[in-house]
């Protein structure tokens, strides 16, 4: 079942701005898991349960080493997610997860539908994922288990753009090389923009520092990195949007094309950005 979100983006535009992993991985000690799980065949509706305990490793849950080996990795995420900051409706007769954790003597319930929502929705996803004994579907969804523990992410109000793009599998080691890659080129460096823009792909609030007459002056902005062709030619663009009087909002963009670890060119679009002011 593929994550369905209540809002869509599409995250190689720049239109997003109109809009770690965050666990250390100690031992999953002293866990256990139980699920209720409820699907339905036609009006009839059918219930299963299964458990899980870690360290050592027992109960009925399938791929159950590989599950506590998760909760190790992501303790927040796998055992007390946060609760969502948007929902959905699957179609009628989804399967409902109802799981309740107990660790180091916390204990915590959490339900929902499978990839629904988030968070919570990637977390259900996996516990799914396992009760099906589905390996591919669960390595797809454990990069997403990140964005439930992400300080960033969790952040009021929500920064929609990169909590998208991360519940998308879009964080990955491939584009974070390629926006540390595209940070080093001359003429970025020389601006900093390592200080303004995020990590992964999505957009952040920024303060810009503005150059000319007045000194010390402090825009601020929205910034954001988007990415096309990751694996091919990757493109990198980076956006900076700034008040400009009157409600209104300029933008400049930066465009890094990137081949294998080489910067093969790089192009700008828009008005002077702040940083350039003379």
């Amino acid at each position: 079942m593929t994550f369905r979100l209540a809002a869509s983006i599409t995250v190689v535009s720049c239109g997003l701005l109109l809009v770690g992993f965050g666990s250390t991985g100690r031992a999953a000690e002293d866990v256990s898991v139980n699920i209720r799980l409820t699907t339905y065949a036609g009006n009839i509706r059918h219930m299963q349960s299964f458990s899980l305990a870690c360290d050592p490793t027992g109960g009925n849950l399938p791929l159950s080493s590989r599950v506590c080996r998760d909760i190790s990795l992501h303790p927040k995420a796998m055992l007390n997610p946060p609760k969502p900051r948007w929902t959905c409706s699957g179609p009628a007769g989804s399967p409902t997860l109802t799981v309740t954790t107990s660790s180091r003597g916390a204990t915590h319930t959490f339900s929902g539908e499978p990839g629904c929502e988030w968070p919570v929705g990637p977390t259900l996803e996996a516990y799914w994922a396992a009760i099906q004994r589905d390996e591919k579907e669960l390595g797809r969804v454990e990069p997403t288990l990140r964005c439930e523990e992400d300080r960033a992410l969790l952040a009021r109000p929500t920064p929609l753009a990169s909590a998208i793009a991360c519940a998308h599998g879009l964080w990955t080691p491939r584009s974070e090389e390629l926006i540390r890659l595209a940070e080093k080129t001359a003429a970025l460096a020389a601006l900093e923009l390592s200080h303004l823009f995020p990590r992964d792909i999505g957009v952040v609030s920024c303060t810009i520092h503005a150059g000319g007459f007045v000194r010390g002056r402090r825009l601020s902005g929205r910034c954001g990195v988007t990415m096309k062709n990751v694996w091919s030619k990757a493109t990198v663009s980076f956006t900076e949007d700034w008040p400009s009087g009157a409600g209104k909002t300029a933008r400049h963009v930066w465009h890094v094309v990137i081949k294998g670890k080489r910067v093969v060119s790089i192009s700008q679009s828009g008005p002077v950005p702040p940083q350039r002011w003379r």
